[in-house]
């Protein structure tokens, strides 16, 4: 028998949120590949001339500071993003300074929409929009986000042929004691 409290589906943020800082460190440091070389055909030998050091040596500290950065911004967006099916609630946060907290019946959620960006569809990621009577709660990136609005939509069918055979009542008073 679940519980009220077994978490039954949790969507996760997809792991490649990463790919686009992997390809900026990527692009940098072929940036400093290139540099080398240009100054190497340019000057043979061991001397490697100022110009380098100024032109590609910034660029390339550049780069990889804003590439770093991004991905920070990116580890701390994919750690604070939770969004989990329970048996008669849906439960999601995101947020770290300005929290977004959803936490609903799953009685009261209206519907999920799932969208996909083209690169999403192949990758299997998109966008799950949690639509319920106050308010509507967006989580992008989510990783398979058709397997939990699937989730979510069977769980619902089972509540609601359990109220209507009027099994949900006592069974779910029982699950709040515990």
């Amino acid at each position: 028998m679940v519980q009220k409290n077994d978490v039954l589906k949790m969507a996760r943020l997809t792991k490649l949120v990463f790919l686009d800082q992997i390809i900026a460190l990527i692009i940098s440091i072929g940036l400093m590949i290139t540099g080398f070389a240009l100054e190497w055909v340019a000057n043979p030998g061991w001397y490697i001339g100022p110009m380098f050091l100024r032109l590609w040596g910034i660029i390339f500290f550049f780069v990889s500071i804003i590439a770093l950065i991004w991905f920070f911004v990116e580890l701390v967006r994919y750690l604070s993003i939770e969004l989990a099916l329970t048996s008669f609630r849906i439960i999601g946060k995101k947020g770290v300074i300005a929290i977004d907290i959803l936490d609903s019946q799953l009685v009261n959620i209206d519907s999920i929409k799932v969208q996909f960006t083209i690169l999403g569809r192949i990758l299997g990621y998109g966008s799950l929009t949690v639509i319920t009577r106050n308010k509507d709660y967006q989580y992008r990136r989510i990783s398979r986000p058709m397997a939990f609005q699937r989730a979510v939509n069977e769980r619902i069918e089972i509540i609601k042929r359990d109220m209507a055979a009027g099994r949900l009542g006592t069974s779910a008073d029982k699950n709040e004691d515990k």
